[in-house]
C-alpha cells in the first residue's frame, strides 16, 4: 500500500523521468537556415575520452557519423558537450532522411522538418516547421481525451500554456491542480488497461469463466467501480493501480480469487509482460535542446526560450506521450535591393512628371 502523495510522486516521477538527471543521452541540436533554404545542421553531444583519441566505435551521437560529417572537438566545452559534428544540406526536410540511426530513437532522432519560403517584392516570408512523431500507445482501448481535453494535454505535457493566456498566479495555480488529477486518472486508467492485457495473456479459459470470456467488455465498468475520481483529492491511504490490484478488482468484480492466484503462480513473468508493454518503462533514453537561426527578423514562434536571433526549444519523450510535438516558426527578411529600386523607380517617376509639367 502507498500513501496518496506517495502514489502522485510515483505516477508523476514514472512518466516524466527522461527529462530528470538520469537520462543518459542530451544533445545540443542547432539548425542554421539561410536565405535560399539550406542549412546547417550542428549537434553537440558528450564524447568519453576514447572517442576524442579516435576511437569511433565509442560514437557519442544518437545517428551514425559518416564522411559527410565534420566532427571537431568542442573547444568552449559549454554545457558538459565535448564534441561537434556539422554538416550542410540543400533543404531542412533533407535532413532527417540522412540519418542512420537506432530504430529505438526513431521518435526523437528524425523529426520531420519544413521550410516553406513565400516571395513578395519587399520582404520573403519563411515558416518552419519541425514535427516530432507522437508515441501514443494506439494499442490501448480508450481515448486520452476522455480524461484530459486536448488543452489541458498540451499543457501538462508538451508546456504550452496558450488556454491559460491572462491567468494570474494563483489561477494557474488552480487550473494545473486540476489538470493533475485528469492525469493522475488518465496514468490509473493506463496502469489498468496494461493490468488486464497481462491477465488476459496468462489466464485460460478456466480462468475466464467468470467473466465469460468477455472481460474486455467490462473492462470500463471494473475500472469506474474500484477507481473513484475522489482518490486524487485524498491524502491517506489509497492503492496503487497495478498489476496485483488489478487482479483484486477481478476478483472482487467476478465474486472469484482465480486472477489473484494466477499473478500469485506468475508473478515474474506478469511483471515482465507488463513492464515491456508499459510505455513509461519505455521512454526514449534522449533529451535534447533544439535551437533555430531563421532567415531574417523572427516575427512568431512557440519555442520555449527566444535569445536574440537564435530560438530555443526542450525536447525529450514526455512532450510526445500523447501528441505530435511541432515546432514552430515564422521569419521576415526584408529585400534591400527592393527598397533601393523602388526608390529609383519613385525618383525618376518624378523626374519625368516635372519634366513634363515644365514643357507645359
Amino acid at each position: 500500500m502507498k500513501t496518496g502523495k506517495t502514489f502522485r510522486a510515483v505516477a508523476l516521477l514514472a512518466l516524466a523521468w527522461c527529462v530528470c538527471s538520469c537520462i543518459s543521452n542530451r544533445y545540443r541540436i542547432t539548425t542554421r537556415i539561410n536565405a535560399y533554404g539550406s542549412c546547417l545542421r550542428e549537434v553537440y553531444a558528450k564524447a568519453d575520452s576514447a572517442f576524442l583519441s579516435g576511437d569511433t566505435s565509442h560514437n557519442p551521437f544518437f545517428f551514425t557519423l559518416d564522411s559527410s560529417w565534420l566532427v571537431q572537438p568542442e573547444a568552449s566545452g559549454a554545457q558538459g558537450y565535448t564534441v561537434r559534428a556539422s554538416r550542410r544540406f540543400s533543404s531542412v526536410s533533407a535532413i532527417s532522411a540522412a540519418l542512420r540511426f537506432d530504430e529505438k530513437q526513431q521518435p526523437m532522432a528524425a523529426p520531420v522538418e519544413a521550410l516553406e519560403k513565400r516571395f513578395r517584392w519587399f520582404f520573403s516570408y519563411y515558416t518552419f516547421t519541425g514535427a516530432y512523431p507522437t508515441i501514443l500507445d494506439t494499442a490501448i482501448s480508450f481515448s486520452p481525451d476522455e480524461y484530459m481535453s486536448k488543452a489541458e494535454q498540451k499543457i501538462w505535457f508538451q508546456g504550452d500554456f496558450s488556454a491559460l493566456a491572462g491567468a494570474n498566479g494563483m489561477e494557474m495555480k488552480d487550473a494545473l491542480c486540476i489538470i493533475e488529477k485528469k492525469f493522475l486518472k488518465l496514468y490509473d486508467r493506463y496502469a489498468f488497461e496494461r493490468s488486464v492485457d497481462a491477465v488476459q495473456a496468462y489466464a485460460s479459459p478456466a480462468h475466464l469463466w467468470a467473466a465469460q470470456l468477455a472481460l474486455a467488455e467490462v473492462k470500463d465498468s471494473i475500472f469506474n467501480r474500484y477507481v473513484k475520481d475522489d482518490r486524487y483529492f485524498k491524502d491517506d491511504t489509497e492503492p496503487e493501480v497495478n498489476l496485483e490490484a488489478t487482479c483484486k478488482m477481478l476478483d472482487s468484480y467476478f465474486a472469484t480469487g482465480v486472477f489473484a492466484a494466477l499473478y500469485e503462480e506468475n508473478r515474474q513473468a506478469m511483471d515482465a509482460h507488463f513492464s515491456a508493454r508499459f510505455l513509461p518503462d519505455n521512454l526514449p533514453d534522449m533529451a535534447a535542446e533544439y535551437e533555430l537561426l531563421m532567415p531574417g527578423k523572427v516575427i512568431w514562434s512557440n519555442a520555449d526560450v527566444s535569445r536574440h536571433d537564435t530560438l530555443a526549444w526542450k525536447v525529450d519523450a514526455t512532450r510526445l506521450v500523447l501528441d505530435d510535438y511541432v515546432l514552430r516558426a515564422h521569419s521576415r527578411a526584408a529585400h534591400a535591393w527592393a527598397f533601393v529600386l523602388t526608390a529609383l523607380l519613385l525618383l525618376l517617376a518624378g523626374y519625368c512628371l516635372i519634366k513634363v509639367a515644365l514643357r507645359c
